[in-house]
């Protein structure tokens, strides 16, 4: 995520499926969000899913919904090439304050 108003977005978003009980933006940097559902929801218990398997299908449903929108869900500690871009100049600008 690069903006804030990115972060708004993925945020309706995500706060837009029937499960979610609540998701945030928890670092805006590493693009993570946390994503609160309740397990007991009778409509994924009437699917007759197990708790692993409602978990793939609310994160297939998750991904489809910020995909129709240009987002999209990854595992953690998966990193975009603008990620480790910003990353380099970060260190870059560290190391040449310390030559200063």
């Amino acid at each position: 995520m690069v903006s804030e108003a990115c972060v708004n977005a993925v945020e309706r978003i995500l706060s837009q499926h029937e499960s979610v009980a609540k998701s945030g933006v928890v670092s805006f940097n590493m693009g993570e969000v946390e994503i609160y559902i309740d397990e007991n929801d009778e409509r994924w218990i009437s699917l007759g899913l197990d708790l692993s398997a409602r978990q793939r299908k609310l994160e297939d449903d998750l991904n489809s919904m910020l995909r129709s929108q240009g987002y999209e869900l990854h595992e953690r500690g998966w990193v975009t090439k603008k990620m480790k871009s910003a990353r380099a100049s970060d260190q870059n600008l560290f190391s040449m304050e310390g030559q200063l």
